[in-house]
């Protein structure tokens, strides 16, 4: 991508479809803690579902892979940090502590991909978005303090350690692909199945023990529902949309719009997994989504001249 072409690229407005795909995947992803937390009760150990799931989608995806020229070393340390250690700190994470707390501790992501942008990337964050981000935090923040302690897990502090760590593989992850140009977003997925499959099922054998118990009939059942559902929808659908929005927007303004992931946790850790919908929980929400609002529709001043995307107005 030549430098004229990024220049338009930072310039041009976020369109409705870039919006509507932002949103939906953040959906998406919001579920997809619920449907973990509810799989990890005994029936599977969570590298292990790891492992089986990037596996299936290495296998789906295997036709797309190609050696892209210059870029391989690129894409196979993107592929380790988002396809491997990233989802063997996030999976284990979650079955230590809750869905809602899992979804609101992996949002540090946001400040650490923010902060390696502006070293790495020299992407520049004005104040106006350091403060919606704030806000938006502020809001999440708000929604963990109503969480009680005997509700957060086995081991919630072993729990949040690992989804930091997941959270800082995920932000090197995505300043790291954002070097790659020329590249489909399925193709990607497809060598960040594999390299996160070799990542994975090391790890399983290493950590884990008698796996294969899982897949006996009466356990099978209860954990195969969700790998469809992370299989189609959050590595097929959400990751893909993921990568095409990094592809094409500035990386600390995909990772503020992921915030919307953890208020969607909550509500369907609230809708699905019987916790309360608390006071904490209804302002916490109204100000993230204030926040992350504020940074994706506002207009004007120097920030949006540059690398802030602003919503196009279109025609149906």
């Amino acid at each position: 991508m030549s430098a004229v072409d990024t220049e338009k690229r930072k310039s041009r407005s976020l369109s409705f479809r870039e919006l509507f795909m932002l949103v939906l995947m953040a959906l998406v992803w919001g579920g997809h803690f619920a449907v973990l937390k509810a799989s990890f009760g005994g029936a599977i150990d969570p590298i292990f579902y790891a492992a089986m799931r990037m596996t299936i989608v290495a296998i789906i995806l295997s036709p797309l892979l190609r050696i892209h020229k210059n870029q391989m070393r690129r894409i196979l340390i993107a592929g380790i940090c988002l396809g491997g250690l990233n989802y063997a700190f996030m999976f284990s994470g979650i079955s230590y502590t809750n869905a809602s707390v899992s979804a609101v501790t992996m949002q540090l992501y946001a400040p650490i991909v923010m902060v390696f942008s502006v070293i790495f990337l020299q992407e520049r964050v004005g104040l106006p978005r350091i403060l919606s981000f704030a806000l938006a935090f502020f809001g999440i923040v708000i929604i963990y303090s109503a969480k009680e302690t005997d509700g957060m897990g086995k081991a919630p502090l072993f729990g949040m350690m690992l989804l930091i760590a997941a959270a800082i593989t995920e932000a090197v992850g995505s300043v790291v692909i954002k070097g790659i140009h020329g590249v489909k977003p399925f193709q990607l997925l497809a060598w960040f199945a594999l390299a996160g499959s070799v990542v994975l099922w090391t790890a399983t054998l290493l950590f884990e023990v008698n796996q294969l118990a899982a897949l006996d009939r009466g356990r099978i059942w209860r954990f195969l529902p969700a790998l469809v559902y992370s299989i189609v929808f959050a590595s097929l659908f959400s990751q893909a949309t993921y990568y095409w929005l990094l592809s094409r927007l500035p990386v600390n303004l995909v990772a503020c719009s992921t915030l919307l992931v953890a208020l969607f946790a909550v509500l369907f850790g609230a809708l699905f997994l019987s916790e309360p919908i608390t006071w904490q929980l209804l302002l916490g929400g109204a100000l993230t989504l204030g926040g992350v609002g504020t940074i994706l529709v506002r207009t004007g001043g120097p920030e949006s001249a540059s690398d802030t995307p602003v919503i196009a107005k279109e025609r149906w």
